[in-house]
């Protein structure tokens, strides 16, 4: 089921990208190959925590127009 949080504006790729690259660089998260596929395996919980903390620091960069 998809459910699209109502406190959280759609960001078109964004955001959430910009999210992930930073806790996988935070967090030395390496991409492995299994069989032809690249594949990044991510702990959930420490990604959400981080996600938490970091995305209202980009809406609200937004929000004053600058970019950090």
């Amino acid at each position: 089921m998809w459910v699209e949080p109502l406190d959280v504006p759609h960001d078109n790729g964004t955001h959430f990208p910009t999210v992930g690259r930073e806790f996988e660089r935070r967090a030395r998260i390496r991409a492995v190959t299994v069989e032809n596929a690249a594949c990044v395996l991510v702990p959930a919980r420490p990604l959400v925590a981080f996600a938490v903390g970091r995305l209202p620091e980009l809406l609200a960069a937004d929000r004053r127009g600058t970019a950090q």
